[in-house]
C-alpha cells in the first residue's frame, strides 16, 4: 500500500498533488483533537456558531468559480455540475442555521438498558433510509 494518494485529473490524467494517507496514530490524534475542541464549540453561543456557519455560507457562495474549477479538475465532473453540487450547500446550512434552536431542543433518544448496539452493519436496502433518521 502507498503512503500518499496521487490526485490525477481523469480528463488529461496530468499530475495533480499528492496527499499523505494518514496512519491510524494521525487518525487518532486527529479524533483525539476533535473531541477536545468539540467543548468549546459547544459552549459558544448559538448566534456566534451560527454566524460562523454563515461566513462559510458567503465564502462558498463568493469562491464557486474557483471551487468548482478544482472539482472538475480532480474529479472530471462537468463545470455546470461541479457549480451546482457547491451551490447546493448553502441551501443546507441555511435550513439548519435556520432551524437550529429547535433542532438542538429535540429529545432524539433517551438511552435505556434494553438498547444494545448493532451486532451486524445494516443491510444496503436501509443504508439509504438511515441518512435521514
Amino acid at each position: 500500500m502507498s503512503d500518499f494518494l496521487f490526485v490525477i485529473n481523469p480528463a488529461t490524467g496530468e499530475f495533480i498533488q499528492e496527499i499523505k494517507i494518514d496512519d491510524s496514530v494521525a487518525v487518532a490524534t486527529k479524533a483525539s483533537q476533535a473531541r477536545k475542541a468539540q467543548p468549546a464549540w459547544a459552549a459558544r453561543p448559538l448566534s456566534a456558531r451560527i454566524d460562523l456557519l454563515a461566513r462559510f455560507k458567503d465564502l462558498l457562495v463568493q469562491q464557486v468559480d474557483r471551487l468548482a474549477a478544482t472539482l472538475t479538475t480532480e474529479t472530471g465532473k462537468p463545470i455546470t455540475q461541479a457549480k451546482n453540487e457547491i451551490l447546493a450547500i448553502p441551501q443546507r446550512i441555511d435550513f439548519f442555521t435556520q432551524n437550529a434552536a429547535r433542532l438542538i431542543a429535540l429529545t432524539w433518544c433517551t438511552p435505556s438498558p434494553q438498547m444494545q448496539p448493532l451486532k451486524t452493519p445494516p443491510s444496503k436496502k436501509s443504508l439509504p433510509m438511515i441518512r435521514w433518521v
